[in-house]
Order: C-alpha cells, then sequence, then structure tokens
C-alpha cells in the first residue's frame, strides 16, 4: 500500500510540475528583447511572471486550434481567416489595454472633471456613473491580465459555438458593430469540433454563459456616447457600479479561473 502512495504521489508531482512554472521559469510568446508596445514591455517587466503565462498560454491554445484546421479546404480558409481577425483584434485590445468593469474610481472630483469635460466635447453622459476613465499605472498589470483571460474565454468559447451568436438581440448597444462577442467570434470553427481535443471536460455551459455575461457587461460598462474613447480603457465610477462589477468577479473572472486551471498543457502540446 505504501509503495502505491509514493507511486501516486510521484506521479501528482508530475502533473503539477506539467501546468506549473516558477516567476523565473514563465516566457512569453514573444521575444522580450523586441518588445515595442507598453503591454509588451509590461508583460516582459512582471515579476511575478502571471502575464507570461497568461501569454504564454493564450499563444499555445491559439496555435494549438489554428494548426488542426485544414489548409486545403474552403472551410477551413475562410475559418484560419477568422481565427487571424481574431487574434488582430486581441493584440488590439491588449495592447490599448480596453478593459471594463476593472475596478472602481473612488475620486470624485477626477469623476466630476471628466464629466464636465465630456459634456464641453458634446458627449451627454446620463450621470457620473457612465464617465469613462482611462487607467493610471497601476490598473495596467490587472488590464492585460484581463484581457489574457478574456482571449482565452472567447477563443475557447468558439470552438463551443459561435460567440455572435450568443449576442442578446433585445439589448441596445451603444457602439455599434463594436461588440464583444461580434468582434471576437470565430464563424466557423465550431464545425470542427476541437473542444474535446483541447480542453478540460464539462466546462461548456460554463464558457458560453461566461461569454453571454461579458458581452452583457461590456455592454453595460460602454454605456452611453464612449465609443469615440475605444483607445483607452473603462472603469467603474462612483454611484451604482458595484453591482456589475460583483457580476463580472463572479460570473466571468472566478469561473474562467477555475477553468484555465483545469487546461492540460500536455494535451495542448500533443495538439
Amino acid at each position: 500500500m505504501k509503495k502505491i502512495l509514493i507511486v501516486l504521489g510521484f506521479f501528482l508531482m508530475l502533473s503539477i510540475s506539467a501546468n506549473a512554472q516558477s516567476p523565473s521559469e514563465a516566457k512569453p510568446s514573444f521575444d522580450c528583447a523586441k518588445a515595442s508596445t507598453k503591454a509588451e514591455k509590461i508583460i516582459c517587466n512582471d515579476k511575478s511572471g502571471e502575464l507570461q503565462k497568461l501569454d504564454s498560454l493564450y499563444s499555445k491554445l491559439y496555435f494549438s486550434i489554428l494548426k488542426n484546421i485544414p489548409k486545403d479546404t474552403k472551410e477551413g480558409q475562410e475559418t484560419r481567416k477568422q481565427m487571424q481577425k481574431f487574434a488582430k483584434n486581441f493584440k488590439d485590445y491588449r495592447d490599448n489595454m480596453r478593459c471594463f468593469l476593472l475596478a472602481k474610481n473612488d475620486d470624485e472630483k477626477e469623476v466630476e472633471e471628466l464629466f464636465n469635460i465630456g459634456r464641453e466635447n458634446g458627449i451627454i453622459y446620463e450621470n457620473l456613473d457612465s464617465v469613462h476613465f482611462g487607467f493610471k499605472p497601476h490598473h495596467y498589470k490587472p488590464c492585460i491580465a484581463r484581457v489574457y483571460k478574456m482571449g482565452i474565454l472567447l477563443l475557447s468559447t468558439n470552438t463551443i459555438i459561435d460567440t455572435s451568436s450568443l449576442i442578446d438581440e433585445d439589448t441596445i448597444y451603444a457602439c455599434e458593430g463594436n461588440m464583444i462577442l461580434d468582434i471576437f467570434s470565430i464563424k466557423g470553427l465550431a464545425k470542427f469540433r476541437f473542444y474535446n481535443k483541447l480542453f478540460p471536460k464539462g466546462y461548456e455551459e460554463t464558457l458560453t454563459k461566461a461569454s453571454q455575461k461579458l458581452q452583457e457587461l461590456s455592454s453595460n460598462g460602454r454605456y452611453t456616447q464612449v465609443c469615440a474613447f475605444e483607445d483607452e480603457g473603462f472603469i467603474c465610477t462612483n454611484g451604482g457600479c458595484e453591482y456589475d462589477l460583483d457580476e463580472m468577479r463572479t460570473r466571468v473572472i472566478q469561473p474562467l479561473d477555475k477553468f484555465i486551471q483545469n487546461i492540460d498543457l500536455r494535451k495542448l502540446n500533443a495538439n
């Protein structure tokens, strides 16, 4: 019995080491010596290794899926183009650090100033809660981590269902043609049935619900005429944003973190 326990312990350690990296071992998918954007430099300088690991995981997921899409069929070629569109939009979101419902801004003076500046420029916010707020340096790292998690969520969900089909037609969107699930939709990918080949079983419904909630919260977070400022991040301001922040944390981030922890890197490397 003791020998069996020792053997089981050995294989458990192998499993843990296959999925874990120390900060010193963590490496992003790109060459840090050639890092050009602010986001890439932040990733390379993250001493915790969290951003490097998220970048590496996202990259492995993306290329594992891409490698399995046939090149010699019209359907495969079109889906590969959709993958390239996804990657371009993801990089745009990451490098511009486009986040919403990331944190609450408690600086009432700053919120009021931004509210007034918006009105002076013809942007009529419904109330102070709707003010668009650009990030400060301490928001950069959590925002980049959030974008990577969002990319992993939507990339995975598209292997189950076309995410654009999850958009609620009854919801009013402020930014026409710039909806999260539409921008990151990979049309045709679900037809190839890659999910069971690459991802942990039992998360299909969890991912679908999290993606749909992300779309809903994205719409809420960008309410009113903030579309013109897409190059900056979005953050909650004073007032009624606590509910949406809690929804983002409990309905999107927490189940997504659990999914990410259960992704088997060996399965990805084998595909």
